[in-house]
């Protein structure tokens, strides 16, 4: 890629089936104040790194064999962060379906977000703010962190291979 070259994609763009025939793994290291962890989508394995600044979480990922970003890799690298909180609804919904009373002190979503991906240069950065009306409506004390990021990013990976049963048992059922 040119080094003037970015590539914008809207995760809303990318809420098809992406990783259907995926291995999507994430390994997770690192303290409160980065996060890494590696992604593989379609035999191709990205390393991110997330950090924490003013009121929003930036999202780096990069081809671990070294190749510069292209379009492809920011639609891959959206469609994945347009997955978060999913996993998370479902858990609290189940968990009030069997009367636990355990509930996630805010609903979860994409929807919450405001998720701005481009490629520059080697790397996919992805800046993910909340959204106005989510912003506006959280207490002072509770502002975006990167831990509610980060635990949302671990959970992708379990929605998609739910997705990826469903459509077997679906399959299943057909034949």
């Amino acid at each position: 890629m040119d080094q003037n070259q970015r590539f914008t994609c809207s995760p809303k763009h990318h809420l098809g089936s992406n990783f259907d025939r995926s291995s999507v793994a994430v390994r997770c290291a690192g303290g409160s104040g980065l996060f890494r962890a590696e992604l593989e989508v379609q035999g191709v394995l990205y390393e991110f790194e997330c950090s924490q600044e003013r009121g929003s979480v930036l999202v780096t990922a990069s081809r671990a064999d070294g190749n510069d970003s292209t379009e492809k890799d920011c639609n891959a690298i959206g469609a994945f962060l347009a997955e978060m909180g999913k996993w998370e609804m479902l858990a609290s919904t189940i968990a009030n379906l069997l009367g636990r009373g355990v509930k996630f002190d805010y609903p979860y979503g994409p929807e919450r977000y405001e998720i701005e991906t481009e490629a520059v240069h080697y790397h996919v950065s992805a800046r993910i703010s909340l959204e106005a009306v989510e912003r506006r409506s959280r207490p002072e004390d509770r502002p975006l962190s990167l831990a509610e990021i980060r635990s949302q990013i671990e959970n992708i990976p379990k929605w998609i291979e739910l997705k990826k049963t469903f459509a077997i048992l679906f399959e299943l059922k057909r034949g």
